[in-house]
């Protein structure tokens, strides 16, 4: 999948953005964990999705001063991925899975790549964006080990 998250040219789309693919990514990781048969596999997400969570909510904060409405369910992304994670539990297995999660997590990492690099990005932001992209480095390199 590709993302155009963070290009946006102005702080409250940019964070708007951001809040829809973590959401995106908490209803795919929800969806993984009830997939997976593996208890080592199912703890490591488990700390992934608790990783987005913590995302979200400081999105969730960052968005309240910029009076930007946090999204209520997941968007075309989150269904894609969730689809996506489906037809890989009909042909494999926890590896399978962990494949087809991979491309919601290369996403995640491009888009905080580009919203560290975008001049809208509120200074008082990139302490949480340095370490969401540092998160979803460390979970794409568990997943392409793993998968």
């Amino acid at each position: 999948m590709v993302t155009s998250v963070g290009i946006q040219n102005n702080a409250y789309t940019l964070i708007m953005r951001l809040m829809d693919l973590e959401k995106d990514a908490i209803a795919a990781y929800d969806e993984l964990l009830e997939r997976l048969d593996q208890a080592e596999n199912k703890a490591e997400v488990g700390r992934f999705r608790q990783d987005h969570e913590t995302h979200f909510e400081l999105l969730k904060e960052f968005a309240a001063t910029h009076e930007v409405p946090p999204p209520e369910k997941p968007d075309e992304k989150g269904l894609l991925a969730k689809w996506r994670l489906k037809v890989a539990d009909l042909v494999g297995d926890d590896r399978a899975l962990l494949k087809a999660m991979r491309g919601l997590e290369g996403d995640l990492v491009d888009a905080y790549e580009a919203t560290l690099a975008n001049r809208v990005l509120p200074d008082e932001m990139k302490p949480a964006v340095e370490r969401a992209l540092s998160d979803e480095h460390r979970h794409k390199a568990w997943m392409d080990e793993a998968g």
